[in-house]
């Protein structure tokens, strides 16, 4: 059967659909073996309301809150339709932004599942807590010698209360942190595979303090990484536990130095957190975090070498056992980095299994880094790309033909400042975008038939972006002989939703995936 499946007209059908998406404004990745899914719309959020609070909790239902009136809202998923905000599931009281502040941070920072959401329903919750039981705090009412909470706490998940919508029940509180300043909060929080998670508190536009490289003085717990037990406790092998010196406080911390990190990720081959942090007005970064990292700020963003670098480490303020490291990759100019997202294992396939996706607020564009072999830097090839700086003296403009142009992945995630605030990888192994105008996108393959890679019978061995005699073998052999799961959790032979025949799985095996995977192979992808 070998190659019957390979349709040049059809690989060229989906070049050309790419480039008149892209026209048209469409949301498109430049990869025409993939496509992307708007899931979600008429959210109802403007600038104002901008959240980076949202997660995919099944194949089914997202939760996503809203900045302005602390309300996080079921969406229901409904396959070949853009669904809108749903149900309220819970009312948080908060302090709610002023809206006519366009970078006031207040709200709702962090909605997480826990690892092990499947079996205890655990969500966790970070936002600005209210000053008023019972009533949201307008962010305008605040006196000077107002200092809400920014609180992480433990909500459940019960998807049959609420008259069927589900709801959030409080459960406990984990950590209680002073807010001081309206800016920089800080994102989303996010589990290590070891079950600690580590939180973000942005630094406020404080100074005088040593997680700002100021001076030695811990005045403010901000512009830090910490890291908890999932109970609140502090995990014992912190880098600043017991050092003679040090606040008790400080133990807690995992890393310092940040500005406002609103991207975090844990690479699935390796566990390592990576992390975005935005720049001031020169060098957003994307960066390796470890145990006792001082990132620099607000002394020195980007590589300290670059010609354009007005900062300098001499004077960083380095706490015992804390080290200084240069991120991985650079914005010369900022672009508004944000949420980070590791295809590895995905049900995008093998063939993306070392690329990190990284979204950015300012334009509509997701890049994507190849990782090095060793997971531990990224691999860029253009000779403009080698100091790790992205150099163009225009964001607002595709970078094609520059530098930059190798790590497009996307274009069309929404306008000018209103475009991704947050990237997760969904349950279904597939990654997800927020952006600010309330749409959520979902990246899929075009071509949900494609199996196996060619050149091997293996079922496990994953897609490769096209169809062959070995996909057919795979197909035939699982649809006969009983479910198997590809990489990313997708059944193999799951091709369509039962009885629209969309070519999406849904779980099950049927005769409409028999149908649609014959048709699709005989007639080319998609």
């Amino acid at each position: 059967m070998g190659a019957r499946g390979r349709n040049a007209w059809g690989a060229f059908g989906l070049v050309l659909a790419a480039l008149t998406s892209a026209a048209s404004g469409q949301a498109v990745t430049v990869d025409p073996r993939l496509m992307v899914e708007r899931i979600a719309d008429g959210l109802g959020f403007g600038i104002g309301q901008l959240t980076s609070a949202f997660a995919v909790l099944d194949r089914n239902t997202i939760l996503v809150a809203s900045r302005i009136d602390g309300k996080i809202r079921r969406i229901n998923l409904i396959p070949g339709a853009a669904a809108a905000a749903g149900p309220v599931v819970v009312d948080l009281d908060i302090v709610a932004n002023n809206q006519a502040d366009s970078q006031s941070e207040y709200g709702v920072q962090s909605i997480t599942p826990h690892p092990g959401f499947a079996t205890n329903g655990w969500v966790y919750l970070r936002y600005d807590r209210s000053l008023t039981p019972g009533a949201d705090t307008p962010e305008t009412t605040l006196a000077i010698t107002d200092v809400p909470q920014s609180v992480i706490e433990r909500w459940i998940w019960q998807p049959l209360a609420n008259g069927g919508n589900g709801a959030l029940v409080f459960d406990r509180l984990i950590r209680s942190t002073p807010v001081y300043e309206r800016y920089h909060h800080g994102g989303p929080l996010v589990f290590l595979p070891d079950g600690t998670f580590v939180a973000s508190l942005g630094d406020q536009r404080l100074g005088g303090s040593v997680s700002f490289n100021n001076n030695p003085d811990f005045n403010f717990e901000a512009g830090v990484l910490l890291r908890l037990n999932d109970d609140g406790s502090v995990p014992a092998d912190n880098p600043f536990v017991g050092v003679p010196g040090l606040p008790a406080s400080v133990a807690a911390w995992y890393a310092y130095g940040v500005r406002n990190a609103y991207g975090f990720a844990t690479d699935p081959a390796t566990g390592r957190l990576w992390f975005t942090d935005n720049g001031e007005f020169t060098f957003d970064e994307l960066n390796l975090a470890f145990p006792g990292m001082n990132s620099g700020s607000r002394q020195i963003a980007g590589p300290a070498g670059h010609p354009a670098q007005t900062g300098s480490t001499a004077n960083l303020v380095m706490l015992p056992g804390a080290q200084y490291a240069e991120p991985a990759f650079s914005w010369r100019n900022t672009v508004g980095i944000t949420g980070i997202a590791f295809l590895y294992g995905s049900a995008l396939g093998p063939a993306w299994d070392d690329v990190l996706l990284a979204g950015m607020f300012n334009f509509g564009y997701v890049w994507g880094f190849r990782m090095t072999p060793d997971r531990l830097s990224l691999a860029l090839s253009h000779p403009g790309l080698q100091d790790r700086v992205d150099d163009r003296a225009s964001f607002s403009t595709e970078p094609v033909g520059t530098e930059a142009a190798e790590l497009l992945f996307g274009r069309n995630f929404g306008g000018p400042f209103v475009s991704t605030v947050q990237a997760t990888m969904g349950p279904d192994g597939l990654p997800y975008f927020l952006n600010g105008q309330g749409k959520i996108w979902r990246i899929t393959r075009r071509c949900w038939s494609d199996i196996v890679t060619a050149g091997t019978s293996d079922l496990e061995s994953g897609p490769d972006g096209y169809l062959t005699g070995d996909d057919f073998d795979a197909f035939i052999e699982a649809f006969f002989t009983g479910a198997r799961r590809q990489p990313g959790g997708t059944l193999l032979a799951d091709v369509a939703t039962a009885p629209t025949g969309a070519p999406f799985p849904d779980g099950f095996l049927t005769g409409d995936d028999f149908d649609r995977f014959v048709y699709t192979f005989f007639t080319g992808c998609p």
